[in-house]
C-alpha cells in the first residue's frame, strides 16, 4: 500500500465525524437537555471519577483537554451537578474538583459507550491486527501531543 496523506487526513477526518456522533448520542443521554453539559464534558467526567481530588490545574496538564475551556467547562459541570469543588487542604487557592453521586453514576455508562465505539471501529479487524492498532494509534497520539506541546499558544 502507497502512502497517500490525503487518504490519511480524510481517514481521520471521518473517524473524528462519526466519532462526534457517536459522542452526541451518548451524551444526550448522560445530560438531557436543557442543560449546559454536552458531549466536550465527558473527558472531563471521566478524569475527574478516575481522580477524585485532582486539581483544576492537573487537568490542564492534559493533552486532550483545551486550557480555555476548563474553567467554562468546570462551571458547567458544578451548575449541572456532577461535581464538587473543595478548597485544597495544602493551598486554599487551589481547588480540588470531585465527581459527584450523579457523576458517578455514568462511569458504567461511559465505559459501555468507549467499549462500544472501540467495537464499532474495529469491527472486521482480527486480535492480532486489532493489537497492532493500538500499537501505532499509541505512538501517532504520542506525535501528535509532542506537536501539540510544541507549537500550542
Amino acid at each position: 500500500m502507497e502512502y497517500n496523506a490525503i487518504s490519511m487526513l480524510k481517514g481521520f477526518a471521518l473517524v473524528e465525524k462519526a466519532s462526534k456522533m457517536y459522542d452526541e448520542i451518548f451524551a444526550g443521554s448522560v445530560a438531557p437537555r436543557p442543560s449546559k453539559t454536552n458531549r466536550s464534558h465527558v473527558p472531563y467526567i471521566a478524569e475527574i471519577i478516575e481522580n477524585p481530588g485532582i486539581t483544576q490545574d492537573k487537568l490542564r496538564e492534559m493533552p486532550l483537554l483545551h486550557p480555555s475551556n476548563i474553567s467554562r467547562a468546570l462551571q458547567h459541570l458544578e451548575e449541572d451537578g456532577f461535581i464538587t469543588r473543595v478548597a485544597s487542604e495544602s493551598d486554599k487557592r487551589t481547588n480540588c474538583l470531585y465527581p459527584t453521586e450523579k457523576a458517578k453514576s455514568l462511569k458504567a455508562g461511559i465505559q459501555r459507550a468507549l467499549a462500544g465505539w472501540s467495537e464499532l471501529i474495529l469491527d472486521g479487524l482480527s486480535g492480532r491486527n486489532k493489537a497492532f492498532f493500538f500499537k501505532m494509534m499509541e505512538k501517532i497520539a504520542a506525535n501528535a501531543e509532542e506537536y501539540i506541546k510544541k507549537h500550542a499558544k
